[in-house]
């Protein structure tokens, strides 16, 4: 016990959070934890702390970047739009194919929606 004492003082935060983390994976054996321990690799040890009291206990789902960027680039042709640039020049600019385009309109719409409704 003296021996693995000794060990965890020599690890670093995030490799402690890690292990913490796995244990806590493998006590509850629920497969949501799995992943879970990559986050004290990701975020420093006072982010992982906060991000614990804020949303300790609740499910979420990260975006993959790709979904991240679709909205961002239909947020700068929704700005675009409000400078006065043509939709051909939005396509342009954000690279827009003809096979991205009805996806690109469908979520235009919405988020014009949802920013005229945002409070």
């Amino acid at each position: 016990m003296r021996q693995l004492k000794k060990d965890l003082n020599t690890l670093k935060d995030s490799d402690l959070i890690t292990i913490i983390l796995y244990c806590l994976y493998k006590l509850t054996d629920k497969k949501e934890y799995s992943v879970i321990s990559e986050l004290a690799y990701i975020l420093d040890k006072d982010s992982f702390y906060n991000l614990c009291a804020t949303l300790g206990g609740t499910t979420i789902t990260i975006p993959t970047l790709d979904e991240y960027k679709k909205i961002l680039n239909v947020l700068l042709a929704v700005e675009y739009v409000s400078n006065g640039e043509s939709f051909e020049t939005i396509r342009e600019k954000l690279n827009i194919t003809d096979d991205d385009l009805p996806d690109f309109l469908n979520i235009y719409e919405l988020l014009v929606e949802i920013l005229n409704n945002y409070e």
